[in-house]
């Protein structure tokens, strides 16, 4: 994986921790589904943040 989308993914990623918003502008659907699948902590993270901001488990 590339380190810049890496780093980039973490700070999106607390930023919509700390707020529930996040700017995603500069970031493609694919670009960050492409990381998401390919780093597993990255993922689960994610998931286990928008299972949050929904009040349910994901199916």
């Amino acid at each position: 994986m590339y380190d810049r989308e890496l780093t980039e993914l973490q700070i999106l990623i607390g930023q919509w921790a700390k707020t529930g918003q996040v700017d995603v502008k500069d970031w493609g659907a694919n670009e960050v589904m492409t990381i998401l699948s390919g780093r597993p902590e990255f993922r689960e993270k994610f998931v286990a943040l928008l299972e949050m901001r929904l009040g349910k488990p994901l199916q």
